[in-house]
């Protein structure tokens, strides 16, 4: 088995290199993504990657989004509570609203639609989908599998080669490792593996970045230094991540998945584009930085929007909080007020039926 994983994390690494000498957008994760749905779905090989190693790679993105985090930035997000929510409100309206388009075009049922059209997490919204009577999970998955192919590509690569005009470059820092900086990083190792030890029981939404993110912050917060981690890390970590994701995009073929798959196309991207014009209106009247904003609000997942923030050195800290809010509201409350309100619709329509 560890063949399995040694062969499978190898072709990942050359694709994702690949990718990086064409100068594609998130090439250790995107190129490892690619490889996996490409061997499963043409070539029809079994990929073999344990959960845990995309869990190890999510800790150490959840340092490095946490590391940002100081007293300044924290009155900085505090300032702008009121935005990141109304902003939230409006990625999560448009994105149900784009469902409900999705829905009279393709004629699914209503739940399933607006289940497959949430900026969530794909494996959160698959497990809802079997929790409400009408949704069909199968589509749900195709729906959400779009979404996140769509995010994931074509979001930073519009960031890195439509909008990055005022940044001189695509950062391409390398951290070299710093034998005196091994002290501080084990007291943050040790403090992060303290807390998901004692919340193991604790439904966490995303915990092995949440956690990562909060105990780091914490941290800085109370005055200890967060070294830069290694190059050499960040890109295992990426590749990891980016063949769990590939895992997890299953190609499905339902009775009319080409017509979901591109209707539910158009619906991500309306959605991207009427974000980045509101996005281009505020930052003009607020004197932000558009990228910074984009990135903070588009419908993308928390680690995917955060390595294009740190690709392009974006403000790492605005776009942490931004993400971490919406998928926290989403999850705490956008995703049980729905469950119950689709939940409830069907028994009044049974009730309606009887009489």
């Amino acid at each position: 088995m560890i063949i399995n994983y040694l062969k499978i994390f190898c072709v990942a690494c050359l694709v994702g290199w690949l990718f990086s000498i064409a100068n594609l957008p998130l090439p250790w994760m995107l190129g490892p993504l690619v490889t996996v749905v490409i061997l499963e779905a043409y070539f029809k090989k079994k990929v073999y990657w344990k959960v845990k190693f995309r869990h190890i790679g999510m800790l150490f993105f959840g340092y490095v989004m946490g590391s940002p985090f100081n007293m300044e930035t924290c009155k900085y997000i505090l300032s702008h509570i009121d935005l990141i929510f109304v902003m939230t409100l409006i990625t999560l309206g448009l994105s149900l609203l784009g469902g409900i388009l999705v829905k009279k075009i393709t004629n699914i049922n209503l739940a399933t639609s607006l289940i497959g059209s949430i900026p969530g997490g794909l494996s959160q919204m698959a497990v809802i989908s079997e929790e409400v009577k009408e949704a069909d999970a199968s589509t749900v998955i195709l729906m959400q599998t779009v979404r996140v192919l769509v995010t994931v590509s074509f979001i930073p690569f519009l960031v890195l080669y439509g909008l990055s005009n005022s940044f001189e470059s695509v950062v391409k820092q390398t951290y070299p490792f710093v034998l005196n900086d091994l002290p501080q990083l084990l007291i943050f190792a040790v403090a992060i593996v303290i807390v998901l030890f004692f919340t193991r029981n604790i439904n966490i939404p995303t915990r092995y970045l949440t956690i990562p993110i909060v105990v780091t912050a914490l941290l800085v917060l109370s005055g200890f230094n967060a070294p830069k981690l290694p190059s050499l890390i960040t890109i295992v970590a990426q590749v990891a991540i980016g063949i769990n994701m590939g895992q997890s995009i299953d190609l499905i073929t339902s009775k009319n998945w080409r017509k979901i798959l591109c209707y539910n196309c158009l619906n991500v991207l309306g959605v991207i584009c009427i974000l980045l014009f509101i996005d281009y209106i505020y930052t003009k009247m607020n004197g932000l930085d558009l990228v910074t904003m984009f990135i903070s609000t588009a419908p993308g997942g928390i680690a995917e929007m955060g390595i294009t923030a740190l690709m392009i050195n974006a403000d790492l800290a605005m776009v942490t909080s931004f993400q971490l809010f919406r998928m926290l509201f989403i999850l705490f409350v956008g995703i049980p007020f729905l469950r119950w309100w689709l939940n409830k619709r069907v028994v009044m329509q049974n009730e309606t039926d009887t009489f």
